[in-house]
């Protein structure tokens, strides 16, 4: 990288109480200027250095946007060379919308929401798994990858709010679903009408196995990998899990934008998620204004150990009018 990338230069600049000065920057760098009173400290910060790099920012912008923004004067310098954009915060509000933000009136908001709505990545909030939406295909190809490797394919056990456990198991049976994974013990159970009483009662520890797999790489085995997954997938309400026998390990899947692990649903990031001018996208509690009002119980009842015989303990209702 060369120095004019590691740093702004700044070469002969004349502002104010500067006198053809040149000076080397760092860049992605925190930056303090400081000196006496009247060295030009702001003649260099905000006349030259913030007022040229604002300028090219701005002409950079809309129309729209150049119009809520002041423009500056090109400073009296002879050269400026590896400025970025310049944004100058001062301590005082500029705008009466509270919604208005640095991001908002530079635009950089339009496109933080585009970057985070389209590539941005969900983690779960309970194991911090990456959340993403499979489908039978995408799965089907990654365990078609892992040659030699003994696996299982399940997937859980429907439950429907009519019907109780050993209906549920005996639906499975009728579909000829005839072994199931018990999860707690790893190990393989004959489903059969002889054992749906015992499985019954310990149901959340077994999944129905839909196929047992050892992956070759040839076509049949690749077909046959697609055929249980999709199984799995449909009977599973889009659910699926992979046991690998080998190293004892599971591996979760799901068709609906949750945790696999978990099971938590999350919604799918898209732009009006990070809107604040959007219902789904702004705080509940602000709707997006960064403020909310309220009663402070502190302030209406000041003194907790006093009766409401007390005319002074609601103090609004004792306090004079002004």
């Amino acid at each position: 990288m060369g120095a004019h990338n590691r740093h702004i230069q700044i070469t002969g600049a004349n502002v104010h109480n500067l006198k053809h000065v040149s000076v080397a920057i760092p860049r992605n760098a925190l930056i303090v200027v400081t000196g006496v009173s009247g060295s030009g400290k702001s003649s260099l910060a905000f006349d030259t250095l913030y007022a040229e790099g604002q300028r090219r920012f701005v002409e950079s912008l809309s129309a729209y946007a150049r119009q809520f923004l002041d423009r500056m004067a090109r400073p009296d310098v002879e050269q400026i060379t590896g400025i970025p954009p310049a944004i100058a915060i001062e301590q005082k509000t500029i705008s009466k919308n509270p919604r208005s933000t640095v991001g908002t009136t530079t635009e950089v908001y339009d496109y933080l929401r585009l970057l985070f709505g389209r590539i941005g990545q969900t983690h779960c909030a309970s194991c911090n798994e990456v959340v993403r939406k499979d489908n039978p295909t995408a799965v089907a190809d990654l365990l078609a990858k892992r040659t030699d490797a003994r696996l299982l394919v399940l997937f859980p056990i429907a439950h429907h709010d009519n019907q109780g456990p050993e209906a549920e198991l005996r639906n499975i049976l009728e579909k000829g679903f005839v072994r199931l994974w018990n999860s707690e013990q790893n190990e393989m159970v004959d489903l059969d009408e002889s054992s749906l009483h015992t499985i019954a009662e310990q149901i959340q520890d077994y999944r129905v196995v839909a196929d047992r797999l050892v992956i070759r790489e040839d076509s049949e085995t690749h077909a046959r990998v697609a055929e249980a997954v999709e199984v799995a997938f449909a009977e599973g309400n889009g659910k699926c899990s992979v046991y690998d026998m080998a190293d004892s390990t599971t591996a979760h899947f799901s068709t609906i934008y949750e945790c696999a692990s978990c099971g938590i649903e999350y919604d799918e990031p898209e732009p009006r998620l990070f809107s604040f001018n959007n219902p789904r996208g702004a705080c509940p509690e602000c709707q997006g204004f960064g403020r909310i009002i309220g009663i402070d119980e502190e302030l209406v009842f000041p003194d907790l150990d006093t009766t409401l015989s007390n005319p002074k303990s609601i103090a609004p209702f004792s306090t004079p009018k002004h």
